[in-house]
């Protein structure tokens, strides 16, 4: 069972977490405990957040695949680019849209003008059952940050974002360290990751 404990500054901590963090700085001194604790919140709170989410009866994979048809222009997408869309490898996309396509929810469309490419379609029968979803998901959204303020919400987007973008250009910046170059904030707007 989870111990949330409001400690000094009003901050709230996980005791699990928080124990399991500097027992990890035990075992690798020149590691951050905070980083560390921050870093076990974030999964814990991804996994807390992400299973209460029952996108009405659709499997999560099958709602996010909806999710980005319905949103991408002509509401069709390479399957290549789904897949990178969705965070998925090649493999694993192939099993998902065979899931959907035995649903009749996504049709798979063979590109008249490059053989190599295979799109994935919304039907009419996937755009209404994602409409039937959209709803209640959202609403269990809204149902789990409705004890975060507006101005937590933003610092924490600003957070994530910035802990994503420092994950997505960590090699990139290896490399202009090992050339004697930095990646300035004056730069850092313009990098593309991706």
């Amino acid at each position: 069972m989870e111990e949330f404990v409001v400690g000094n500054g009003g901050i709230l901590t996980e005791q699990a977490s928080h124990d399991l963090a500097e027992w990890l700085v035990g075992r690798a001194p020149a590691s951050d405990a905070g980083v560390q604790e921050a870093h076990i919140a974030l999964l814990r709170a991804h996994t807390a957040v992400t299973s209460r989410h029952k996108e009405d009866g659709l499997a999560r994979g099958h709602f996010r695949v909806l999710l980005q048809l319905s949103r991408a222009e002509g509401t069709r997408l390479p399957l290549s680019r789904l897949s990178l869309a969705l965070n998925i490898s090649p493999g694993n996309m192939t099993k998902l849209i065979n899931a959907v396509e035995e649903e009749g929810w996504v049709e798979r469309i063979a590109d008249p003008h490059d053989r190599r490419i295979t799109w994935a379609a919304l039907t009419t029968a996937g755009a209404a059952r994602f409409g039937r979803a959209l709803p209640t998901v959202l609403s269990q959204i809204a149902e789990v940050w409705g004890d975060v303020s507006p101005e937590e919400v933003r610092l924490l987007t600003h957070l994530l974002n910035k802990l994503w973008f420092s994950a997505l250009t960590l090699e990139a910046r290896k490399a202009l360290r090992r050339t004697g170059e930095g990646l300035s904030a004056k730069t850092a707007h313009r990098v593309d990751v991706g």
